[in-house]
């Protein structure tokens, strides 16, 4: 069972069995991925600079009007180029904003360093506010 699933991510370990990943790329990756967004898009006011500077088409001068808009108004409307938006309108999907990643990092005082990220969905039941969908050593 090491080959392809044939079905969504269930988690980003998961991309160490995509054929030609390399454990360097799949450490470049890991940050800029994410399996429980629940959505086949990126939301530009979520997305990282490294995420939104793949997306085809795009020109750095888009990047920089993406990165600098306003959250609560609509990232698209930066755009002023109709082949970029064309390109790019179909990967943009608005967060559900129920999804997030926490990051802790403490460092003792010897030098050593500890990071630890957890992934987790507000879902707002008085029963179970939130559910841990990961709970990983973080990058450094």
């Amino acid at each position: 069972a090491d080959g392809a699933a044939d079905r969504p991510f269930v988690n980003e370990a998961e991309l160490v069995r995509v054929l030609g990943m390399s454990e360097e790329l799949y450490r470049r990756l890991l940050p800029h991925v994410t399996v429980h967004a629940g959505a086949d898009g990126l939301d530009p006011t979520r997305a990282t600079r490294a995420v939104i500077e793949a997306l085809p088409g795009i020109t750095p001068a888009v990047v920089e009007r993406l990165l600098a808009a306003d959250p609560d108004d609509d990232p698209l409307a930066a755009i002023d180029d109709d082949v970029v938006l064309a390109q790019i309108d179909r990967y943009w999907l608005p967060s559900r904003e129920a999804v997030f990643t926490v990051r802790a990092e403490a460092w003792t005082p010897g030098g050593g360093r500890f990071v630890r990220e957890a992934v987790i969905e507000l879902d707002g039941s008085p029963q179970r506010p939130f559910l841990v969908h990961a709970w990983r050593q973080g990058t450094s």
